[in-house]
């Protein structure tokens, strides 16, 4: 079928895009984590993706067809995520495709993206390991990739704290996860190696480094299963570090690590979670 080039504004968002001639209606195609341990997130964005598509149609459609779209559930799983856009493309044949949650599950399904030449939005991934692969067909919604978030942190407690309260040490905590990896990077100035590339990234001295802060605690957690948040927290305690750090890979992840400052009575000058 002859097809034409269409162009939608969905939400700030432009998004190039393939569509039938003659069709009927557009159909956009997602899929999201709606269970699993980020479907706090993905439903969030289901919510939100499910909002611009009746936006869409109540001003009238798109191209004057209205909008629909297929939003799969992929369990918080690359490879549940990774089989459901190929079949978004190739089996329910829609028209444009709109990007997942998570650094983790974007790296591999925007590959699938790629390789069908299928234009791929990000809205939530933002590791360099997903940008620096030469790809032509996806772009971000935000305005940094993770392994540089560390300038908008001192940028930001500059713009908060005052002089003589800005903190001089830190303790940085995280998940083993795709998006929290890059971040502390990004933070303590490691190398990054993008995958599929021999090209190395050096982030050196690193973000932390450079607003005059140093790192006297780092830990890392693996990605499933941990349970001693009230062991990190004392061990965070005990370093005495002014700022503290945390990155987690769920909301639920979230919750505990906070509770478990709270149980031990951590008071540290400045919080950042993410």
């Amino acid at each position: 079928m002859k097809r034409l080039i269409g162009l939608m504004v969905l939400g700030t968002a432009a998004v190039a895009f393939a569509m039938p001639a003659a069709a009927e209606k557009v159909t956009f195609g997602a899929s999201l984590p709606l269970t699993g341990g980020l479907a706090v997130n993905g439903q969030k964005h289901k919510e939100g993706y499910e909002l611009c598509i009746d936006l869409v149609n109540k001003a009238g459609g798109l191209l004057g067809e209205a909008a629909s779209i297929i939003i799969s559930d992929n369990q918080s799983t690359n490879e549940t995520g990774q089989a459901q856009f190929e079949r978004l493309i190739n089996e329910d044949k829609v028209d444009a495709l709109l990007g997942t949650f998570s650094s983790r599950i974007t790296f591999p399904t925007t590959s699938i993206a790629e390789q069908n030449k299928m234009v791929y939005p990000v809205p939530s991934g933002v590791a360099l390991q997903i940008y620096e692969r030469g790809y032509k067909y996806i772009f971000n919604f935000q305005p940094n990739a993770a392994e540089y978030l560390g300038k908008s942190y001192d940028a930001l407690m500059k713009d908060l704290v005052k002089p003589d309260q800005m903190p001089k040490t830190a303790a940085v905590v995280y998940a083993d996860d795709f998006y929290a990896n890059a971040a502390v990077a990004g933070l303590t100035g490691a190398k990054r190696t993008i995958a599929g590339t021999d090209k190395v990234i050096d982030l050196a001295p690193g973000a932390l480094a450079d607003a005059g802060i140093e790192v006297v605690f780092e830990q890392q957690w693996p990605e499933e299963g941990f349970s001693d948040w009230i062991g990190l927290a004392n061990s965070v305690k005990g370093s005495g570090a002014d700022l503290v750090i945390g990155f987690t890979a769920s909301p639920d992840e979230a919750i505990q690590l906070v509770r478990a400052f709270k149980t031990v009575d951590y008071q540290p000058k400045v919080a950042i979670m993410g």
